[in-house]
């Protein structure tokens, strides 16, 4: 059985925002019903023939680690069969990466959930949402604001077309593997 994880912030304040955009890939996968457990909402799903549990962390993204971990124990999910979707501040709207384990980038929903299981040697599929200008981008606040806020346009649109690729990616990987998923989803331009 596979865990996927969308990352995000709950809430309707929260929904649009680009920090949200690993729940946007979730979404493009659709699943359900859903129930409420381990301060996640879960569903259990087929894909490409694998047995899959959706999570959706309710916590607040810098906790995300306690409801994946606790819905991973529960159901005997290895962290090698662990796929996160989150927002990258280090790709341009709409670019797309898959890759494994590495360095968390200093993001602290995956700090959190490296934190939480031990290890950071997961799957993931990172959909690009930029950085704010470089003026702006010196200050963390910026940052913050930036990634609390929501896209608007095209920059809206290409991390939508990412986030539903990222869907595709998923399944991709649950078929063929690493390699060749990387080989068809990762691009390094958003669109």
């Amino acid at each position: 059985m596979f865990a996927i994880v969308g990352l995000g912030n709950p809430g309707s304040r929260y929904e649009r925002t680009r920090h949200n955009a690993g729940v946007w890939v979730i979404e493009a996968l659709s699943g359900g019903p859903w129930e409420d457990k381990f301060e996640a909402k879960l569903a259990r799903v087929e894909i490409a023939e694998e047995r899959c549990l959706l999570v959706l962390p309710q916590t607040y993204m810098n906790l995300s680690g306690s409801p994946v971990q606790r819905a991973m124990a529960f159901y005997k999910i290895a962290p090698e069969n662990l796929i996160v979707c989150h927002d990258e501040l280090d790709l341009p709207p709409g670019a797309l990466r898959v890759k494994r384990g590495g360095s968390t980038a200093g993001h602290k929903g995956l700090n959190d959930i490296k934190r939480a299981l031990g290890t950071a040697d997961f799957y993931r599929i990172r959909v690009g949402i930029g950085r704010p200008d470089a003026e702006r981008a010196r200050s963390e606040d910026a940052v913050s604001s930036w990634v609390l806020g929501r896209p608007s346009g095209e920059e809206q649109r290409h991390v939508l077309d990412a986030a539903a690729d990222g869907a595709k990616a998923i399944r991709c990987l649950l078929e063929e593997g690493l390699e060749l998923t990387q080989q068809r989803f990762n691009r390094s331009q958003g669109g």
